[in-house]
């Protein structure tokens, strides 16, 4: 063999030395972009669980700030209602006053039916069947004629815990009526005004005196109608009682219909 062939063979050698270079490169290229990818790829996962727990967790804890709000009021109807009635119940019955006895009797019953409903509502369901359902049950328990009346097409586009602030504020104002204002009649009317909320709940009761309501002193004797007021506040609203020929409860929620 001579010298040129040799030199060709060298020149030939390190052409399929570079290439095979180059194809290694090439692969090792290839595998890491593959492995950027899957980090990625991976990252990108571990942020949707991440995302997906704590929207989770967050559902999860508003539904049982929800239960623990419902077991706190379900409790305190109890001894502001039952308890009451079946206190009074007892009165009359060791002064044989057959009448009242049976009225708070009867009072007592209606009161645990009414709060054994309350607690099977679906929110996850309609909210404005939700608010009809309830006032249908307080008409069925109390033997109060009730009218409902909705045009908020928003109603069910609402948050969920949004949703359980306006039903516990219609909670509290039916059995404030129940207990005390001496009505035949309520009507709850619910309009919407672009992304205003408006909640009008009149009776024909017998009213209040406002002036009791702004003493301190006074709270306890109305605890329900400072719930309302503090409901309303967290859901940034306004709320104003009248009290001419029986009472209204006017709710204002401005920017809440999204």
């Amino acid at each position: 063999m001579n010298i040129p062939d040799r030199h060709d063979d060298l020149i030939e050698a390190i052409i399929q030395l570079q290439y095979s270079l180059h194809q290694t490169e090439q692969t090792l290229l290839f595998g890491y972009d593959c492995l950027l990818y899957c980090a990625l790829f991976l990252a990108v996962i571990a942020v949707l669980v991440i995302l997906y727990k704590n929207f989770s967790f967050k559902i999860e804890n508003n539904r049982r700030k929800a239960m623990n709000d419902a077991q706190i009021n379900f409790s305190r109807d109890l001894h502001d209602g039952v308890a009451q009635d079946l206190a009074a119940m007892k009165i009359y019955l060791k002064k044989n006053d057959v009448d009242k006895t049976n009225f708070y009797a009867n009072h007592a019953f209606k009161e645990v039916r009414y709060l054994i409903d309350s607690l099977r509502m679906d929110f996850n369901g309609n909210f404005e069947k939700v608010l009809e359902e309830t006032i249908n049950s307080f008409e069925d328990n109390y033997d109060i004629k009730a009218k409902f009346l909705c045009a908020a097409e928003g109603l069910n586009k609402l948050k969920e815990e949004q949703q359980i602030e306006i039903y516990r504020i219609l909670q509290e104002a039916l059995s404030n009526i129940a207990r005390h204002a001496n009505a035949s009649e309520v009507a709850v009317k619910i309009t919407e005004v672009g992304s205003t909320l408006n909640i009008i709940i009149s009776d024909n009761g017998t009213g209040f005196n406002q002036d009791e309501i702004a003493n301190k002193k006074n709270e306890k004797h109305h605890y329900g109608l400072v719930n309302i007021k503090d409901r309303v506040k967290k859901l940034g609203g306004t709320v104003d009682f009248v009290t001419t020929e029986g009472t209204t409860i006017a709710i204002t929620i401005k920017d809440i219909i999204r």
